[in-house]
């Protein structure tokens, strides 16, 4: 994408900012790319940002890849800021 006002170039533009955009994202930098990621909403995620929780997932074994490592820094974020025993991290077992 060239824009000539401000000379932006990227590889790959991302329209979406839910989990598919975002592993989509960060796939294509993890290869190199020059990556932009658009949302028209005023966060990223999507549902997931919103209220998609444990009890959404179903089938804890299909979670993988981008976001099953995000789901575990959650988890380790939760670790680190809130304790062991804290409700967040409790929440976020299993």
């Amino acid at each position: 994408m060239k824009d000539q006002s401000d000379g932006l170039h990227f590889d790959i533009v991302v329209v979406g900012g839910t989990p598919s955009g975002i592993a989509a994202a960060i796939s294509a930098a993890r290869l190199g790319c020059s990556v932009a990621l658009t949302e028209y909403q005023n966060h990223l995620g999507a549902m997931a940002a919103s209220g998609l929780g444990k009890t959404d997932i179903l089938n804890k074994n299909a979670v993988g890849g981008v976001f099953l490592e995000f789901v575990q820094r959650v988890y380790q974020h939760y670790l680190e800021q809130y304790g062991a025993d804290s409700d967040n991290v409790e929440r976020c077992k299993e």
